[in-house]
């Protein structure tokens, strides 16, 4: 059996005891709860969320479902933003969604998915892929490739309780996650066992949840809903499953913050901004806001346009594309300063189709490589993303490109900031 979430952490204290209702000691921070009418036991409260508790942003801990492996869009990232780490992902994953549809509230940090990550694998690395990045919030999800084994569930719940602990030993708020159901009548039943375990477990710890299986989960056959989630091989989420599951994150976890999170700038003055005019007031030349430039040219069926929307400060640069049979890209050129870490950020709008915005860096070497901010398919409105970066050594500038992949696609981009947080000494 596994240990039980009433004891665990108690150490060599004796199980819990019956004792007179008028006996029990009742802080602000323990709740008292009848166990079937027989007993009473202790259960932490469940925290707030504070708005300063997300202020460096929100990490991703997990595995395959967590990196975006069904998606099509992978948007791995050049280079990691602390060397030597399996991380950085900007692609269709539930992480880059979550952090679009919070409204700015959920900046994400990092995503740690790495596939074929058991828990244990995943309680080895919490240092190097989570506490190292400094998040203030840490959702886990985990436990698929435990039931593949199977992994006995007193194991899993070692692991998950050990990376808990981790987490808050670092300041790290944990938020824990059910595992979505497989189209595997051998693994279905071990991943309902981890569930129950998870639930009990973070209900006694005070530890916010998401219920993905309860999302993922056809009630009549206990199969994965391969057509809601656009699945393919019975186990990832692909595009409109990560969307779906970003936009519950999102949904359940920001409205227990406060204000937003995401730096973005908010009027044209702001002289921290990298970005030469952020808020697309330049004088407009062929649907370019200056100093908006095309990178290579425009394919037939593409249309470069300066829009604006009512919640968005300024204007926002639109590309759209109309049946075109290759892609379009535009740039603005910034210049930080080599060594430094720069957060980019702003705010998106988007219909279905492939589209996304990419840091270029320039560099005197001669080994331009780039970091990709934003990689998504699906439709979003005024989503906010953000990334954090250090600027390579050797290099000259840096190009912010919105690309739209053929198809027939509009994308907008506002608000386009980069703040060089070394020199603001926020780190």
């Amino acid at each position: 059996m596994p240990a039980d979430p009433l004891t665990t952490g108690r150490g060599n204290m004796q199980p819990y005891a019956k004792v007179p209702w008028s006996e029990l000691p009742r802080p602000d921070d323990v709740e008292v709860q009848p166990v079937g009418g027989e007993g009473l036991y202790f259960r932490r409260r469940l925290a707030p969320l504070a708005a300063s508790a997300f202020g460096s942003g929100i990490a991703w801990l997990g595995d395959s479902i967590t990196r975006g492996l069904g998606a099509t869009n992978k948007g791995d990232s050049w280079p990691g933003v602390i060397p030597g780490t399996s991380v950085a992902v900007a692609g269709d994953s539930i992480p880059t969604y979550a952090m679009l549809h919070s409204g700015g509230k959920l900046a994400k940090t990092v995503n740690a998915g790495v596939s074929g990550d058991t828990t244990a694998k995943m309680l080895a690395r919490v240092k190097k892929d989570v506490i190292n990045y400094n998040p203030a919030v840490c959702v886990v999800l985990g436990g698929t490739n435990d039931s593949a084994t199977p992994v006995p569930v007193d194991d899993f719940a070692a692991n998950i309780t050990g990376i808990v602990t981790q987490l808050r030993a670092a300041g790290i708020v944990p938020v824990l996650c059910t595992i979505p159901t497989i189209n595997s009548t051998a693994q279905r039943p071990v991943i309902v066992n981890y569930n129950t375990w998870l639930r009990r477990y973070c209900a006694v710890q005070g530890i916010r949840m998401l219920d993905f299986y309860a999302l993922t989960v056809d009630p009549a056959t206990g199969n994965l809903l391969q057509s809601t989630m656009g699945n393919t091989d019975g186990t990832h989420p692909g595009n409109i499953g990560n969307a779906l599951l970003g936009k519950y994150a999102a949904d359940t976890l920001a409205p227990l913050v406060g204000a937003a999170t995401i730096p973005v700038a908010s009027d044209n003055t702001d002289a921290l901004n990298l970005v030469l005019d952020g808020l697309n007031y330049g004088s407009v030349t062929n649907g370019l806001a200056a100093p908006w430039g095309v990178f290579g040219s425009l394919p037939t069926g593409a249309t470069p346009s300066v829009v604006t929307d009512p919640l968005v400060p300024g204007k926002m640069q639109q590309l759209s594309l109309s049946a075109a049979t290759s892609g379009a890209t535009l740039y603005k050129r910034i210049t930080p300063t080599p060594g430094r870490r720069i957060v980019i950020s702003g705010a998106v709008t988007k219909t279905a189709g492939a589209a996304g915005l990419q840091a270029y860096f320039n560099t005197s070497n001669q080994t331009d490589t780039y970091n990709q901010l934003l990689d998504i398919t699906e439709a979003v409105t005024r989503g906010k993303f953000s990334t954090e970066l250090v600027v390579p050594e050797n290099t000259n500038s840096i190009d912010l490109k919105m690309f739209v992949q053929p198809g027939t696609t509009t994308f907008a981009v506002g608000q386009l900031t980069a703040y060089d947080l070394t020199a603001q000494a926020v780190l």
